[in-house]
């Protein structure tokens, strides 16, 4: 069995700690850990590896948190700061399950990972068709999302491996969250024990709370366990557009590197924008439900993230650099080096960050979308990323407070970095010796003028990172 991984989402319910390039998945949010590497931690001793389906912006940071998982040498895969070889297709005839997705089956320290990088996202059912049509038409598949959190990891692995045992059966496998209080952001399932009756949407209050006293209905988790064989099968009979245009599309993929593929935009965009549920789900008669209670959230919003996090006995979240005087069940996400003091507040959520701070009332964090929509309506980069930000090659920081755009650079040992330049810069090694520019040495100390265009960096040390200024607008 694999896990598929889906991981597109950006999670702007959590803005601004979630951000376009460094949305809430791979934000460590929980115990020092991001979601991406917890969903990882709990399906490695379950599933023989890993396939990955996500999209360019957030490959580096999946890429890097996959690797750490798998214990792999990350220098081959991790080093680039762009997908080079993503220009140079290495197509080739294909037939369906013709097991494109190399995935062992030994232990789990010997774990494979595999990703897929979607140009333009389309929905679960065609992520979830690319992802099958290259696996053995016998491989079962278990469909996560990347940014969940599920607390009962016993309890959840009691769920897997029954959903596999009916997913060998033929069946497709979807798993019911015991709700705990009436929902209405949620669909449900209705079931009978195992069998299911029914998809509903997302109800209105009464009609959350009439399903909680029922006791037959449960949340959908968006998480799924299948054969990539019953799958298609399955998708071929309700969805068989989505299934041709899949199948086209698979066709057209091609190798990023040994453990990335990618296909055209115009082969993606040409699949219908479906979701698994309304495409297969509520269609098929080969549906099964394990119901379980797996201390699941989706974490879609900071009042949700607020009953994951260790709190004082005042019932405010713990964070190193926040103290309180006099307040009570306040939620502060401090990512700064700055002291924030609370002092006199109740019932408040403060999240910040280098370049940007919320505030507002807890009980209300459905209001961020409205906030997210002021800036992009003022098209605001303060959506896009952060101060720092995470690379494969690397990290990239902007600094601010300056007359002039000023970037610092960390290249890792062994690593590459491009940068399309739009204008002139001026770069300062600031620390490491043997660094490559465009080919030639860059004297540590030195400030150089490089005309716009392209310019690549590379460390060649072994064990030391580089550091770098530029001076200039910048454009990766």
């Amino acid at each position: 069995m694999i896990n598929l991984i889906l991981s597109g989402g950006s999670g702007t319910r959590l803005w601004p700690v979630s951000r376009t390039l460094w949305p809430k998945q791979f934000y460590p949010l929980i115990g020092g850990a991001s979601l991406f590497t917890l969903t990882l931690q709990r399906n490695r001793a379950l599933c023989s590896g890993f396939l990955v389906v996500t999209n360019f912006e957030q490959y580096p940071l999946a890429l890097l948190q996959l690797l750490e998982q798998l214990g792999t040498d990350a220098q081959h895969n991790a080093t680039s700061g762009e997908l080079s070889s993503a220009n140079s297709p290495q197509r080739g005839p294909k037939t369906e399950n013709s097991n494109l997705y190399p995935m062992n089956s030994g232990t789990p320290s010997k774990l494979s990972g595999q990703c897929i990088l979607e140009p333009v996202g389309r929905n679960t059912a065609p992520a979830i068709a690319l992802a099958c049509l290259g696996l053995p038409a016998d491989m079962v598949v278990l469909v996560t999302p990347s940014d969940h959190l599920i607390t009962q990891t016993e309890a959840y692995a009691r769920a897997v491996r029954e959903a596999e045992s009916i997913a060998r059966e033929g069946y497709l496998v979807t798993f019911g969250i015991q709700p705990t209080y009436p929902e209405t952001g949620f669909g449900y399932i209705e079931a009978d024990g195992r069998e299911v009756l029914s998809f509903r949407e997302k109800p209105d209050r009464t009609t959350a709370e009439a399903y909680l006293k029922a006791g037959r209905y449960y949340w959908n988790s968006g998480m799924f366990c299948f054969s990539a064989g019953t799958f298609l099968s399955e998708l071929l009979e309700y969805a068989p557009e989505v299934h041709r245009t899949a199948v086209e599309a698979w066709n057209s993929l091609y190798k990023v590197d040994e453990r990335t593929q990618t296909l055209p935009r115009k082969q993606m965009m040409q699949m219908p924008d479906i979701s698994i549920d309304f495409g297969i789900m509520e269609k098929s008669r080969r549906v099964k439900v394990v119901p379980a209670d797996l201390g699941w959230s989706d974490l879609g919003s900071f009042d949700a993230l607020y009953e994951q996090l260790p709190r004082n006995e005042e019932g405010n979240t713990l964070n190193p650099n926040a103290r309180y005087l006099n307040s009570r069940n306040n939620l502060l996400l401090n990512n700064s080096r700055q002291l924030l003091v609370l002092q006199g507040v109740d019932d408040l959520m403060v999240v910040h960050t280098d370049t940007a701070t919320l505030i507002g009332r807890r009980g209300e964090s459905q209001h961020v979308k409205q906030v997210v929509d002021l800036l992009k309506s003022e098209s605001s980069s303060l959506l896009r990323a952060h101060a720092h930000q995470a690379t494969l090659f690397g990290s990239q920081t902007t600094l601010s407070g300056c007359s002039e755009p000023i970037t610092e650079l960390e290249i890792r040992a062994g690593g590459t970095c491009t940068l399309h330049l739009p204008g002139p810069v001026q770069l300062w090694l600031r620390e490491g010796s043997g660094v490559q520019l465009n080919g030639q040495n860059c004297p540590s100390g030195v400030t150089k003028t490089i005309d716009g265009g392209t310019l690549t960096l590379s460390n060649p040390s072994e064990t030391h990172s580089a550091r770098l200024l530029l001076v200039g607008a910048l454009c990766r």
